[in-house]
């Protein structure tokens, strides 16, 4: 903040019998004592600007799997951080789903204060999940084969994602404003039987050691099918 500088000049006071003594005219260069001269410093934060909330807690979901050779359970949910700053994942960030047929999203979720690295992935898994790298942390309870996915701290919206395997499935978060999606759902291949218990996901583009930070607001434009799956965890090498 710009301090007003007081300047003393030669007619400082019109009426002189108000002023006082006479003195010499203070020279037109001399900076008057500082107002806040004696007082305490301001905190050091007190001229900082607010932190901007779109960083770095703008968290993506990069990457599902709603199930896996190992059946419904072998699913996971995979966090990537964008930014350049590792992000604690308190308590105050929670993932909750609502399935195409649920009347309500429920808790998937929620953070023990493990650290997401700068450009690093965070990975939440199903019951079934065996192969590596092992999971971060796991998921309370499933995710189903059509389901919208929604990532909040503090109880805002972060993230969010929406996906179905057929036309009836994506019609269902398309239609109902209730879904929180973003734009059209994106196509899962499972759908719900036992023939699908294959690996493969749906990531976020542009994927793999290219990072998933593409955000159009759009789920079927920013995820693609993956097979295998590629699921990455806290350790593992960040990505741009």
């Amino acid at each position: 903040m710009r301090r007003t500088r007081l300047w003393l000049g030669v007619s400082a006071c019109i009426v002189l019998s108000a002023c006082g003594p006479t003195f010499p005219a203070a020279d037109a260069s001399t900076e008057a004592p500082d107002a806040t001269e004696g007082r305490p410093p301001p905190p050091a934060d007190a001229a900082r600007p607010a932190e901007d909330a779109g960083s770095p807690q703008n968290l993506l979901i990069s990457e599902v799997r709603s199930r896996g050779v190992g059946g419904g359970a072998d699913e996971f949910v995979e966090l990537y951080n964008p930014s350049t700053d590792p992000v604690t994942l308190d308590a105050s960030w929670t993932l909750d789903a609502r399935s195409d047929t649920a009347t309500a999203y429920s808790a998937r979720w929620t953070g023990k204060g493990k650290i997401i690295p700068a450009h690093g992935h965070f990975l939440i898994s199903g019951s079934a999940y065996t192969q590596q790298p092992a999971a971060d942390e796991s998921l309370l309870t499933g995710i189903t084969d059509a389901t919208a996915l929604r990532l909040s701290r503090a109880g805002s919206m972060v993230d969010v994602l929406c996906y179905g395997f057929d036309a009836t499935t994506l019609m269902v978060f398309s239609g109902d404003a209730t879904y929180a999606c973003e734009g059209m759902p994106a196509m899962n291949a499972h759908d719900n039987t036992t023939g699908t218990n294959v690996d493969e996901s749906i990531e976020r583009k542009p994927g793999g050691v290219a990072g998933n930070s593409q955000d159009t607001n759009d789920n079927a434009t920013d995820f693609a099918a993956l097979t295998p799956s590629n699921p990455q965890n806290s350790a593992s090498a960040p990505t741009p």
